[in-house]
């Protein structure tokens, strides 16, 4: 803590935690509310460097107050209006305006959506038609609204990787939102599922791709490249064979980069950091039958831990499957 007003961020941070790891509702009260002295004094500042400020205040005002998003959404435009070329200020209130779609959606009041639930409430009324016409077609105004703010967050800030992680999380929902309305008129959906997933395939190889040395993300990306390979067959018997190979030449690279990443930290770790590490890896080889890289992995596991269960099963059945029993 410093005394200045990013402390509020830290306290927001300590609400999470507080909240979500300790399950203490009053000392997560407490921390917030410090927020939101630290803030007050600066909600009407006129200064450029300071207008993200005003985005940490809407934070504050989601976590104590019911339905508080036509005030978050005041409060983001006012942020926007005092700093027009801060990233954050754009991508909070596209994040206000997402927010607003499930009450947009059933006309104006959800006291009878469940806090934790309103999207996935809401996607299933889309599904049902059981909206009106002209609620669905104002929400999908202001869903093309939040993409132009994200568009123009991106254009302020195109190597932020926290602002492209925001836009993955949005555009995780958006695409469903989509898909969602399309179902409500009977239409074909605006993204079928290989274009769906190539989307958001993309989104999240650009949020990985600005943190290279970020684990989750690069697993995530090589996961889903790998998930996205898979095919199924016929063998030489007609019987079904599901084969692996890459959907495009492109993502073999994009593997192999997300690899290389984690390999890094692997080979300058030690202890049970590197074995972490490498058994990611060798999971992740192992579920594209790379099995020589799976060896490679295992093998280094169990140089640091020679009574590492996992990996000297790892290590035979990779030998197994390129059909070296006698090296078992």
């Amino acid at each position: 803590m410093t005394g200045g007003p990013d402390d509020a961020f830290l306290y927001l941070e300590q609400h999470a935690l507080y909240l979500e790891c300790l399950k203490d509702e009053k000392k997560a009260r407490e921390v917030v509310l410090k927020a939101e002295a630290v803030l007050r004094p600066h909600m009407q500042t006129a200064d450029p460097k300071l207008g993200y400020l005003i985005t940490y205040y809407g934070m504050v005002l989601e976590i104590i107050n019911d339905n508080p998003w036509n005030d978050c959404e005041k409060w983001a435009r006012r942020a926007v209006s005092v700093a027009p070329q801060d990233w954050r200020t754009w991508a909070y209130l596209a994040h206000t305006r997402h927010q607003q779609i499930p009450t947009i959606l059933i006309g104006g009041d959800d006291k009878n959506l469940a806090k934790d639930r309103r999207k996935q409430e809401t996607l299933a009324a889309l599904h049902r038609r059981r909206l009106r016409p002209e609620n669905v077609e104002q929400a999908e105004k202001v869903l093309n609204e939040a993409l132009q703010y994200h568009d123009k967050a991106r254009e302020l800030a195109p190597n932020d990787p926290k602002r492209q992680e925001k836009r993955y999380g949005f555009r995780l929902t958006e695409v469903l939102l989509r898909n969602g309305i399309c179902a409500y008129r009977s239409e074909k959906p605006a993204y079928p599922m290989l274009q769906l997933e190539r989307t958001l395939l993309d989104e999240l190889q650009a949020t990985a791709k600005l943190q290279p040395d970020h684990l989750l993300w690069q697993s995530q990306v090589a996961h889903q490249l790998i998930l996205l390979g898979w095919r199924t067959t016929n063998d030489p018997n007609g019987k079904p064979s599901k084969t692996f190979h890459p959907a495009r030449p492109e993502d073999a690279q994009a593997i192999r980069e997300a690899l290389s990443h984690v390999e890094v930290p692997a080979t300058q770790a030690k202890g049970e950091t590197a074995v972490f590490c490498y058994s990611m890896l060798a999971a992740i080889c192992s579920s594209m039958e790379d099995h020589a890289g799976a060896e490679k992995h295992a093998r280094k596991i169990l140089e640091l831990d020679p009574k590492h269960q996992q990996a000297a099963e790892q290590l035979q059945q990779s030998l197994l499957m390129q059909d070296r029993k006698s090296v078992v």
